[in-house]
């Protein structure tokens, strides 16, 4: 899973487009709710991403299963407010929501699924590909 621009890279750059979305969106949270204890899930989300990420790069598999869990959680929870938003008084907010809450968290899942979880690299072997 991690050859030179394999799955691993395109799942870290997918986390981190993941987390960079979270924090404009915590950054506006911020600016227009005045509190900083609106950015706290945010930034807190874009670093266990982004270290998650990072585990991954390393070949750790229970990394990657945590991610799973973590993308199929987002995933129930974006689904969750569509069916919410059907109820009356409930407006449904349609922003970037497609991208960062089911795309980005839909092709992590499959990219992981498919290459990551049952191929998973042992760590010592990633460092030196040249002795594969």
């Amino acid at each position: 899973m991690n050859e030179r621009g394999g799955p691993a890279e395109v799942v870290f750059v997918l986390l981190a487009m993941q987390a960079a979305a979270g924090l404009l969106a915590g950054t506006g949270e911020l600016l227009f709710m005045g509190s900083p204890l609106y950015a706290a899930v945010p930034v807190l989300k874009a670093v266990m991403l982004l270290g998650l990420a990072t585990s991954i790069l390393r070949g750790r598999r229970w990394a990657m299963i945590v991610i799973i869990v973590v993308e199929w959680l987002g995933l129930l929870g974006c689904w969750l407010g569509v069916v919410l938003a059907l109820l009356p008084g409930f407006a449904p907010a349609i922003t970037l929501t497609l991208l960062t809450q089911v795309l980005l968290p839909a092709t992590v899942i499959v990219l992981l699924a498919r290459c990551g979880v049952r191929k998973a690299v042992p760590a010592h072997r990633q460092l030196l590909p040249a002795l594969r």
